[in-house]
């Protein structure tokens, strides 16, 4: 996309059919972890963001839930909810995972192409630190925005895990 060589064509895209492809693309890696993914089917099917229905699977929600996967705990869940936002002018899309969240320092970091955020999974995966800064160019070019929340689980007594935010445009479906 960045070299121009790839164009972006915004059409309506269902985010039940991009969650339903992801789920089907890391299913062995939930099945290797005993993850959960938990979704609401019917709320997904009435969400409709104007995306390019490539990018949208492959830059963002694939590399949102990858990383979810790779930084939970065996056994745990990752849950998607989708809801209106900012008066009903943005699809909201949230992926929360309760693994071992981030370091606020890291969160800072996480959209940033010269600062190292690459880290090792919950069962030694590794990944180019790269994904995240991936996703936010997709969602500015898509005219949406994401957002981090983050417990790290060192040092903190409680629950942990990360919350990405994707904010999209509303389509007609």
């Amino acid at each position: 996309m960045e070299s121009g060589k790839y164009n972006l064509k915004l059409v309506p895209v269902s985010l039940l059919s991009v969650i339903n492809q992801a789920a089907e693309v890391f299913e062995h890696r939930l099945n290797d972890k005993r993850l959960i993914l938990s979704y609401d089917s019917a709320a997904l099917a009435q969400a409709h963001v104007l995306a390019d229905d490539v990018t949208i699977t492959h830059s963002v929600v694939n590399n949102v839930i990858s990383n979810a996967i790779k930084f939970s705990a065996a056994g745990s869940s990752i849950d998607i909810t989708v809801s209106r936002a900012q008066g009903g002018e943005m699809i909201e899309l949230r992926v929360k995972d309760s693994g071992i969240g981030m370091p606020a320092n890291l969160v800072e970091q996480l959209f940033s192409a010269s600062k190292p955020t690459s880290r090792r999974g919950t069962m030694g995966e590794t990944g180019t630190g790269f994904g995240m800064l991936l996703v936010k160019s997709t969602m500015e070019k898509f005219g949406g925005s994401v957002r981090v929340e983050s417990r790290d689980k060192a040092g903190h007594d409680g629950p942990s895990g990360t919350t990405i935010i994707l904010l999209f445009r509303p389509a007609q479906a």
